[in-house]
């Protein structure tokens, strides 16, 4: 006896020529149980990611549209993104309905040879079945694309190019086409040539001696080339836009603003300030600007004083060289805005790499946006390692007792929130270091015990002079000081002197 069932919707009726027949039952409960063994591995999997709700890299559908397109166009948003997958028999909440067992193969075949046939360059989706909450769903998992731009055929590149921000798909505007395009190529934005600044000798040796300076290694035109920062054309050089963002750096929107707010928002400044020129500089700047507006205790190992920032000041300089090295330094839009409020860091820039998702962070997957940018941070040691840096700062914020940090995608921006601490948090955090073997000093502290350790403090009137501080703070510094062992009296009160503890 037939099998009877009906298409789900006009789009299968007109690709379907009829109910299944008794000659496919057979087959049919045969796929079932023995479906692949990499769909069923993903059944757990898919079922927590439907708690999870739709992302950048998931979309459900509670069943196939009447029109392909709109499978179509998630599918090219997805291969022009980071990949992702679409759920079909899944509502927009989440719930799972499922997709009657009639129409699964029918259904997965057919979106099978829309997506391969309605997208250019062609789409191979993966598509299988697999069972979440008792019913069966559809998955269609798309790759992340080597060959972008991808667009729907019948719309054109310029008006069917997608791609994914936050849980929907967009069409891309032209910046962006031309984006994926250079991505499509295996090329970098930085490292396209940029004929309007001449790459002259004394442009050229300005730079390497900048880039030596940092002290890792010892830069030449050669290695200029080597990174791609240069092009080499016969009897010259060619700037790329790299070499231009690291010396004059023309561009008006390739900067950072930075901001000091009083309380936890941005209603009353205590400080601002633009960064412009080279990038590389914008970097020490901006870290530099956030270290002025933070607590910043210290702590005596031996006779070596050490700074203990609020917030580790190496996962401030991470996050930042993070935010220079992965902006979209083709949008007008794409200034880095950091801001210090009371209670947090706040840096905002724009976005992250095409072709990488939020949830691979911490993965240790590095995917850059600007690779001859990137070369140069790592060569000069504002990289340590690809990869690594999220979990730096992770784990350096936790280490010194702080909320773990959030990174946050939103639109076509990316937010790291580096919380500080409460002062109370702080102090417990600087107490606890003297357990260690080391002496915790507060700020006076420190500067009072480096005059002292450097032979240069004669009396309390002269140290307050020299320290632009009043005598009452030095006096407390003093005894603090001697209480905690780190300095000596030698002599009489009157007559003696102060030297640091051995």
């Amino acid at each position: 006896m037939p099998l009877a069932g009906h298409c789900l919707n006009p789009f299968l009726q007109n690709q379907t020529k009829g109910p299944f027949s008794d000659a496919v039952l057979l087959p049919y409960f045969f796929l079932r149980l023995m479906r692949n063994a990499k769909a069923e591995d993903f059944s757990e999997i898919i079922s927590r990611e439907i708690c999870g709700g739709e992302t950048n890299r998931l979309e459900f559908k509670s069943q196939l549209p009447p029109d392909s397109k709109s499978i179509v166009k998630t599918a090219v948003a997805f291969s022009n993104s980071s990949g992702g997958k679409i759920l079909v028999g899944v509502d927009d909440k989440g719930k799972v309905i499922g997709v009657p067992d009639d129409d699964l193969f029918k259904i997965k075949d057919m979106v099978a040879d829309a997506i391969s046939n309605s997208a250019r360059p062609q789409i191979t989706p993966e598509v299988f079945v697999v069972t979440a909450d008792g019913k069966s769903i559809i998955v269609i998992r798309i790759p992340p694309g080597l060959l972008c731009p991808y667009y729907v055929k019948s719309l054109s590149k310029s008006h069917g190019t997608y791609i994914r921000v936050g849980g929907i798909s967009i069409q891309a505007d032209s910046e962006t086409i031309k984006g994926l395009e250079i991505r499509g190529r295996g090329l970098s934005f930085d490292g396209l040539d940029y004929p309007a600044i001449p790459a002259d000798d004394d442009s050229i040796d300005a730079l390497c001696t900048h880039l030596s300076s940092f002290g890792k290694e010892k830069f030449t035109v050669q290695n200029l080339v080597n990174l791609g920062v240069l092009k080499e054309n016969v009897s010259e050089y060619v700037a790329t836009f790299a070499f231009a963002l690291l010396t004059s750096n023309p561009f008006p929107h390739s900067i950072i603003q930075c901001a000091c707010f009083a309380g936890n928002d941005d209603s009353t400044f205590r400080d601002r300030r633009e960064l412009t020129g080279s990038i590389i500089d914008q970097v020490n700047d901006a870290v530099g600007f956030v270290a002025k507006h933070i607590n910043i205790g210290g702590k005596l190992d031996g006779i070596v004083m050490k700074d203990i920032y609020e917030v580790p000041k190496d996962a401030i300089r991470e996050a930042i060289v993070n935010a220079v090295v992965h902006r979209d330094y083709r949008a007008e839009s794409g200034t880095i805005h950091i801001s210090v409020f009371d209670n947090r860091i706040d840096i905002l820039s724009p976005g992250l790499p095409l072709g990488f998702d939020i949830n691979d962070l911490t993965s240790g997957r590095s995917e850059i946006r600007n690779r001859v940018l990137a070369s140069v941070f790592k060569s000069t040691g504002f990289i340590e390692q690809w990869g690594t840096g999220i979990n730096k700062i992770i784990r350096l914020c936790r280490e010194s007792g702080l909320a773990v940090p959030e990174f946050r995608e939103e639109g076509t921006y990316f937010r790291v929130i580096l919380h500080r601490p409460k002062p109370q948090d702080y102090i417990s955090h600087l107490k606890g270091n003297a357990r260690t073997n080391t002496v915790t000093l507060t700020k006076n502290e420190a500067r009072v015990y480096e005059l002292i350790s450097r032979g240069e403090f004669v009396n309390r009137s002269d140290a307050a002079e020299a320290l632009d501080i009043s005598e009452s703070s030095v006096s407390r510094a003093i005894r603090s000081l001697r209480d905690k062992g780190a300095i000596t009296r030698i002599g009489t009160r009157k007559n003696g002197t102060w030297t640091a503890s051995d």
